[in-house]
């Protein structure tokens, strides 16, 4: 027999009530879940952007003091192997952080190609974009499923 209250009506939940909120919770979560996924997705990858803008940057500086390209990321004052974080902070390329790897391709006197390549949880999580390249031109491209207005 369930204990009454000065009031008359039985304390605590029964187990139908406790299943209907898990429902209920188990619901909500299955469709907010996908969308936080592809928000963070997304958010990293402009954290990408903003990286390949700026080696972009350094390049054209470096190209104006030495009518060149350079092939080498030291040149422009940055390491060699350039991995990023989710906050665009430089990682070690062994760190669990890393969502991005930063190279330079197709370098030539007069061209090059900025490449963000993603890495780990990134690699898997963004079919969309895959890896993005951003030309001397300004031309952009993607390896993904997406366009480049998609991505960019």
């Amino acid at each position: 027999m369930k204990k009454q209250s000065r009031w008359g009506l039985a304390r605590g939940f029964s187990l139908i009530e406790l299943m209907m909120v898990i429902v209920i919770v188990s619901i909500l979560t299955a469709i907010a879940y996908p969308s936080y996924m592809k928000s963070v997705t997304k958010s990293r990858r402009s954290v990408a952007l903003a990286a390949l803008q700026d080696i972009a940057n350094l390049q054209e500086q470096y190209f104006l003091n030495n009518k060149t390209y350079t092939t080498d990321f030291t040149d422009i004052g940055l390491v060699a192997n350039y991995y990023i974080n989710n906050e665009g902070t430089l990682v070690a390329a062994a760190s669990s952080d890393r969502v991005y790897q930063i190279t330079l391709a197709n370098v030539s006197t007069t061209a090059f190609d900025v490449v963000a390549t993603p890495q780990l949880a990134q690699a898997s999580n963004d079919t969309l974009c895959g890896t993005m390249t951003l030309s001397r031109d300004g031309t952009r491209a993607v390896s993904g499923t997406g366009t480049v207005s998609d991505c960019w």
